[in-house]
């Protein structure tokens, strides 16, 4: 088995995993050979050809983004026949309350936290390839240790 990604400089010494992540992975044996439940699959640890794990980190804009452009238009959609007396001044309300929408979606866009997760990827021997996502640095860091400890042994 052989890893693609140093684990100790993206998980350093984490603790062991959580009660409620460790219903989500579980080692044991399968047809008498270590394997590793991830979820509701079971994985031959003799199968596993390499395996990588890689903190991903984003941020999920584009609705925001969208709802700051679409008020931002109705808004303007109002302002423009009212500065051009084709509506009447009453109709500012509308653009005003529209215009405060643009604005909070504009200002949940600026400071919208990243979220993190960690992806555990591995590539079997006949090519398959598995991920297992969890946003615990400590179940992905638990199961890290635990192939390791089974790799060395």
């Amino acid at each position: 088995m052989t890893s693609a990604v140093s684990h100790s400089s993206i998980l350093a010494q984490q603790p062991g995993p959580s009660a409620v992540s460790a219903a989500l992975w579980q080692l044991g044996n399968v047809n008498g050979r270590p394997a590793l439940r991830l979820g509701k699959r079971w994985l031959a640890l003799d199968e596993v050809y390499s395996y990588s794990v890689e903190k991903v980190s984003e941020r999920d804009n584009e609705g925001l983004l969208f709802n700051f452009a679409l008020f931002g238009l109705l808004a303007c959609a109002f302002v423009i026949p009212v500065l051009h007396e084709v509506m009447e001044p009453k109709f500012l309300i509308a653009a005003g309350l529209l215009g405060a929408i643009a604005l909070m979606s504009l200002s949940e866009v600026i400071f919208a936290k990243k979220i993190e997760y960690f992806q555990l990827d591995f590539t079997m021997r006949n090519g398959e390839a598995i991920s297992f996502t969890s946003s615990n640095a400590n179940d992905v860091a638990a199961i890290m240790k635990t192939i390791q400890r089974l790799d060395r042994g």
